[in-house]
């Protein structure tokens, strides 16, 4: 009962918040003010997080399996996994890469323009990421797929209240 009562408090707080008539500033930075704009909007945040949550958690729950969990567990029962060769495992290891390294750009694709742009901005950083995962993440820089123009001047028209 107390998650249906954070739930419908949670609800009302965000109903009340699209009645006023609140809007973070445009032609300044306030810090203040964008922090009460988000206060009253716990609904939407949690969708935000959980949408983040459904694009990423799958990748990262990949990974984890894959390169992390999976070799310790077998590190730990002295099994060996079914690429015994070396050249094959480091070929399954290669595959697996290119494999997340798509995973990741579609997500980061999917979640919108922040995304895409820490996509970027990890594609030019060898230091981070794997040369798989630069040349991947690097086509976030060359093929983002486009923005439908109607929609765009739609956007703009509501913000601009034109």
């Amino acid at each position: 009962t107390t998650s249906v009562t954070a739930l419908g408090y949670a609800n009302y707080i965000e109903w009340n918040a699209n009645d006023d008539l609140t809007t973070i500033p445009r032609n300044h930075y306030d810090p203040n003010a964008i922090a009460c704009y988000w206060d009253q909007r716990p609904i939407s945040i949690m969708k935000r997080l959980m949408s983040i949550a459904y694009e990423l958690g799958p990748v990262a729950g990949e990974y984890l399996m894959e390169s992390q969990i999976r070799p310790w567990v077998y590190g730990l029962l002295n099994v060996e996994d079914d690429a015994t060769m070396e050249v094959e495992k480091k070929q399954k290891k290669h595959e697996l890469e290119s494999s997340l390294s798509q995973k990741l750009r579609s997500s980061l694709t999917h979640l919108g323009p922040t995304f895409i742009k820490t996509g970027q901005q990890l594609s030019i950083r060898p230091d981070l990421v794997s040369p798989t995962v630069l040349r991947e993440l690097q086509q976030l820089c060359d093929a983002v797929p486009p923005f439908d123009d109607e929609i765009a001047m739609k956007l703009l028209a509501d913000e601009l209240s034109l």
